[in-house]
This record gives C-alpha cells, sequence and structure tokens, in this order.
C-alpha cells in the first residue's frame, strides 16, 4: 500500500511495509513501519531540518487561520524542530527529526522510517519543515491519513 504526497515543491511517498501487530485482550493494534521518502523537487529553494510525526486523529501542530503556536514561531523563524518535536512527544506521536542531517538541497531526496498506521493510535502523518529563502513562511501541506492515497495539494 504506498500513498503520496505533491505539494508543488516537494514530493512525498510513503509505504506500509513490515507490519508489526500487537493485541490485548480487549482491543487488537496494528502497526505498520512506514517508509517515508521526501524529495526537493526545487531549483533553487532548500529545507531546513525537517520533522515527520505519525499522530492522533484529533491533534495537529497548527491550525490553518488561527495564531501560530510559539513551536510554530520557533522553527519558522529559526527552523528550530526541536519544540515541535517535544509537542508530538507530549501527544504520544511517533517522530523522527532532521532526517536528511541538516539542509534538504534542490533535488536531493531523504529516506527514513516511522511507526505509524490507519488501525493505530497515530494514523496521521505531518511532515514540517522551512523553507529557505523565505519571509518566515513554513511549509506543512497538511497531515496525511495513513491509510488513503492523496492526490497532488
Amino acid at each position: 500500500m504506498k500513498r503520496s504526497l505533491l505539494a508543488g515543491v516537494l514530493a512525498v511517498a510513503a509505504t506500509a511495509t513490515q507490519p508489526a501487530v500487537a493485541a490485548t485482550a480487549t482491543q487488537p493494534a496494528v502497526a505498520a513501519q512506514l517508509d517515508v521518502t521526501i524529495q526537493n523537487l526545487t531549483r533553487g529553494i532548500y529545507f531546513t531540518p525537517i520533522l515527520i510525526g505519525a499522530h492522533a486523529s484529533g491533534s495537529a501542530l497548527f491550525t490553518a487561520g488561527q495564531p501560530a503556536s510559539t513551536q510554530i514561531q520557533a522553527m519558522a523563524e529559526g527552523g528550530d524542530i526541536a519544540p515541535l518535536q517535544a509537542q508530538l512527544q507530549t501527544l504520544g506521536a511517533a517522530s523522527v527529526a532532521n532526517p536528511a542531517g541538516g539542509l534538504l538541497a534542490p533535488a536531493q531526496t531523504t529516506s527514513t522510517t516511522i511507526v505509524g498506521g490507519a488501525d493505530t493510535a497515530n494514523p496521521l502523518l505531518s511532515i514540517v519543515a522551512m523553507i529557505l529563502p523565505s519571509p518566515a513562511c513554513p511549509c506543512h501541506p497538511r497531515s496525511i491519513p495513513c491509510s488513503v492515497r492523496t492526490a497532488p495539494v
């Protein structure tokens, strides 16, 4: 099962592999290891360290139309993803910080794995980064449902 997002300048593909099954007496759960590949499709724009999070449906890193949180401001103003990673940990989400090991240059690709999935407590995949050069404009296209293939945005 493959999921992908094309956000104008950033291509993301997540593929579920190696399902891990865990069960309790009352509620079965299935977790998937998601292989996430991110490619910078621009000719001259860099992405600051990227943060990937698999989180619950009722949580979000930001809400469109609302003032930016201090965590989003830290990313937007200085590329600091640590406060957002701490927010994800507080929410019980899985996260991967800085899979590119720094800036993701034009035409570069980075890959990582994260645990989440449609039948888990963390069915949404969010990816955030800051673009350079930029007047403090973070890139966060939207949360991606792990069970649905998304169309170009």
